[in-house]
């Protein structure tokens, strides 16, 4: 069944039955400081509102069961959404916070742990940026596979960053003979969701404060461990409990990555207040509908060019991630993670029709 068949049947079929539950929470989030950060400029552009979405987002459908205020209409339709029957036999987390009000705005599962998939790089990317800075310099080096990785959901073939070695051996050396920047390797990492440039990364991040010298000779075991003291201490700073968390890896391929949407949407508030972060981050960041992992999706809806987003997809599991603008001009970040899916394709039209909703 085609991703608009499956939107027009099942989700316009089930919104009555979707709609009135009051289980989500939508209270604010209590770790933000209450001072009003100004919102940083991003691309708003969008489609009008004439295009033909599904007809879950019809404008009149929306204004019947959405409420009076913006807050609640969202609320609502994010509510409605989170009661499919899709979510009967799968594991669904929201987050999605207002940056421009310094305050939650909807919530469901969200501090679930669950399997972030490729969305583990936004994680290694702020936790990166906050210790090492955007302008240090490293030749990317990957010692081995990460801990726990599904062979089967890697894509095949060497990038075009010139690896050398066989990723497929227990002990392989990867190296970039290229020197580039944290700034440079993240263009590729996060637009492409190149994983080895992620492992390389979660590398730099246990070894750059170690005295130089061959990489090679650098125990594989001790750079997960230096990472993650890395990691943690940047999760520590946004408020949570780092050992709530398992990182196993840079990349989210491995099995034993558990991460929540709570998590992932705090370190976007983590980078949105960093300004030599968030700066660097936000262009790396894939554009619905423009660019990237995301150039195919969100199409003719509000979300389009206007989402700017981490996907993430593994055996079982799809993930977003990101910024986006509602129409009201206010900047919210969110992540939305599928778990148990038999098809990835219903995670991501789930995730799309999240993003039409908070960008119109």
């Amino acid at each position: 069944m085609s991703i608009r068949n499956y939107l027009l049947g099942g989700f316009a079929l089930l919104t009555l039955l979707a709609c009135g539950t009051s289980r989500r929470v939508h209270e604010p989030s209590s770790h933000v400081p209450d001072t009003v950060v100004p919102v940083v400029a991003v691309d708003k552009s969008r489609t009008d509102d004439s295009v033909n979405l599904p007809i879950r987002y019809n404008k009149n459908k929306v204004e019947a069961f959405g409420g009076t205020t913006w807050q609640g209409r969202i609320q609502r339709e994010l509510d409605s959404l989170c009661n499919l029957p899709l979510f009967e036999t799968t594991q669904i987390g929201v987050c999605v916070y207002d940056l421009t009000d310094r305050q939650l705005l909807f919530a469901v599962n969200a501090d679930h742990r669950m399997r972030p998939a490729s969305c583990q790089k936004i994680v290694t990317a702020v936790a990166t940026l906050h210790h090492l800075g955007a302008n240090h310099s490293f030749t990317p080096v990957v010692l081995q596979p990460g801990w726990g990785w599904c062979w089967d959901d890697k894509e095949t073939g060497m990038n075009d960053f010139g690896y050398k070695g066989d990723r497929s051996s227990k002990d392989t050396l990867f190296v970039q003979e290229k020197t580039m920047t944290i700034a440079e390797v993240l263009m590729p990492m996060m637009k492409q969701s190149d994983n080895m440039l992620a492992e390389s990364m979660f590398h730099q991040l246990a070894t750059a404060e170690q005295a130089a010298g061959n990489a090679s000779a650098i125990n594989p075991k001790s750079i997960r461990k230096e990472a993650t003291k890395k990691i943690n201490a940047t999760i520590s700073q946004t408020g949570l409990k780092a050992d709530n968390y398992t990182i196993a890896d840079g990349s989210g391929l491995s099995l034993y990555d558990y991460a929540s949407p709570r998590l992932l949407t705090h370190l976007l508030i983590f980078a949105y207040d960093e300004k030599s972060i968030f700066d660097t981050l936000y262009p790396t960041l894939p554009i619905a509908g423009v660019d990237g992992t995301l150039s195919k999706r969100m199409t003719g809806t509000p979300a389009q060019n206007n989402v700017h987003a981490k996907t993430g997809t593994v055996t079982g599991v799809s993930s977003l991630t990101g910024y986006c603008t509602a129409q009201n001009g206010h900047l919210l970040a969110f992540s939305i993670i599928n778990q148990g899916l038999k098809k990835s394709a219903d995670g991501r039209s789930f995730q799309d029709c999240v993003c039409a909703a908070l960008c119109k």
